[in-house]
């Protein structure tokens, strides 16, 4: 039997009085005026299925040599989509993982406007909030949450993705988020385990962002800004919009200098430091080429901006939705791990923010499929020989694993991997290489539009093992659970 995924649901947009209540109801003219600009114009309508989680934030950003610090307030109205009663709903503190390195407190929460107790667990990342009531399946409610988030200047922790380091801030995740919840995992996703790999597990959700910002900082967001308002206290006030995202992410720096252009009606921005401007037009023009060619390879990319942004992360790269980080130390057009970096993390875009899987258990999901994006990249734009030498790559740098105890299947959650050179071998080597047997077997052009289907199928909802593995099976009409098998390991879902 496949476990069903269920996410928790928000069906309006809320204001962030503290009591709170909807102020336009999901579907409908309303959400298309609210979050519209932010799609390209064909994808409007994908705005209006119901249930998709609505946050809406009013925060202040303020930094100095010690440390940067937010401080705001989340509303959210959620809908119990599931078949289950709820007694309480869960919100992820990402910043207090150890691998993050922040500090996340959490005050003044209430549910329909009344206050309520909520419940830290040990790691300090788990936040239960229990529900006055039962929620019902089908019954809505309303929540709102005061947080406070401090990123201490020169703390490193694991990659780097959530720092303030000389003067450069990187903040996903910098507020509380809705956990998954799980029907057949017996409830709420509660994993606290990371010690490499994402840590992230969410549902596509609708962002709305008011946001405070020291005046020299450049900040480049997931979404579209909409306006972006001097204040006359040394502050900018923006107002962002964000929707069918997996996370809202943020990153600031008063050294950020840009390049823009369009390509198939998306503005690209390109963020680097100003030492390395000569480099900001190849970066630029790389995630302009990686867009190209997955439009055509997996499907069209429906937000209206994607951003590419240098930080100080130790991983080479890191996705977000609707914008990608890039390692400072390979920001530089003669640097060939620069170009496969940036490939990599647009793929992305694909495979984790548009199809979403839980990166702690699935992580071959999506890491497999954006280093096949490489392979898929590279046939493209350099030739035959091009994307030989991307699949020799991976066989070769996953040979030495190959027949030895460490040889695993692809298919096991990070934890279970044992470190970070085996999970990197299996998940990043390994993975993409089932990919390119599946070409062998069925034909490149075949499992390209398996993957489309994929894509169609499953855009803006969570996919997991036995979804693709369903989905893959009507489009090739066969049956294929050996060859999963053989490849993934055993999973719900395979006969």
């Amino acid at each position: 039997m496949r476990r069903l995924t269920i996410g928790v649901g928000v069906i309006a947009l809320v204001t962030l009085a503290w009591i709170g209540g909807p102020v336009a109801a999901q579907g409908g003219p309303d959400i298309f005026e609210a979050f519209g600009p932010a799609m390209r114009p064909e994808f409007v309508s994908d705005l209006d299925p119901l249930y998709r989680p609505m946050y809406e934030m009013t925060v202040t950003l303020a930094a100095d040599d010690e440390a940067a610090r937010f401080s705001g307030t989340l509303a959210v109205q959620v809908s119990n989509t599931s078949q289950d009663a709820w007694e309480s709903v869960v919100f992820r503190l990402y910043p207090n993982l150890e691998s993050y390195g922040g500090q996340m407190t959490v005050d003044r929460v209430a549910v329909e406007g009344a206050p309520v107790t909520p419940e830290l667990d040990s790691t300090g990342t788990v936040l239960e909030v229990p529900l006055p009531e039962a929620a019902a399946p089908g019954e809505t409610f309303h929540l709102t949450l005061a947080f406070e988030t401090t990123l201490t200047a020169g703390v490193e922790a694991l990659y780097n993705q959530f720092s303030y380091l000389n003067g450069v801030l990187a903040a996903p995740d910098f507020y509380p988020i809705l956990s998954v919840y799980e029907a057949d995992e017996g409830g709420w996703w509660r994993e606290t385990v990371h010690s490499s790999g994402d840590a992230l597990y969410s549902e596509t959700s609708h962002y709305t962002v008011h946001l405070t910002a020291p005046e020299d900082f450049i900040l480049a967001t997931s979404g579209v800004t909409l306006a972006r308002t001097p204040g006359e206290d040394g502050t900018v006030a923006y107002e962002i919009i964000a929707p069918l995202m997996r996370e809202f992410a943020l990153m600031g720096s008063a050294d950020y200098h840009v390049e823009s252009t369009t390509v198939d009606g998306v503005t690209v921005n390109a963020y680097s430091y100003e030492a390395d401007r000569p480099h900001r037009l190849a970066g630029l023009n790389l995630a302009v080429d990686s867009l190209t060619v997955f439009n055509e390879a997996f499907g069209q990319y429906p937000f209206a901006e994607l951003d590419v942004v240098e930080t100080p992360t130790a991983a080479g790269g890191i996705e977000y939705p609707g914008l990608v980080v890039i390692a400072e130390r390979l920001w530089s057009q003669a640097n060939q791990r620069f170009m496969w970096v940036v490939i990599h993390e647009v793929a992305h875009q694909w495979w984790f923010s548009l199809v979403g899987n839980d990166q702690t258990r699935d992580p071959w999901m999506d890491e497999a499929l954006a280093q096949y994006g490489v392979v898929q990249f590279f046939g493209k734009m350099v030739g035959p020989n091009g994307r030989q030498g991307v699949v020799n790559y991976f066989d070769q740098t996953f040979s030495p694993l190959r027949g030895t105890v460490m040889d695993q299947p692809i298919g096991l959650p990070v934890a279970q991997y044992g470190n970070a050179d085996v999970y990197v071998a299996i998940v990043y080597n390994k993975a993409p290489l089932f990919f390119v047997m599946l070409e062998q077997l069925v034909g490149q052009d075949a499992l390209l539009e398996a993957l489309r289907d994929y894509f169609a199928a499953y855009r803006y909802e969570v996919a997991e093992p036995a979804d693709l593995l369903d989905s893959f099976e009507r489009s090739f009409d066969r049956e294929l659970d050996d060859i999963f098998r053989s490849w993934v390991g055993d999973f719900p879902g395979l006969d």
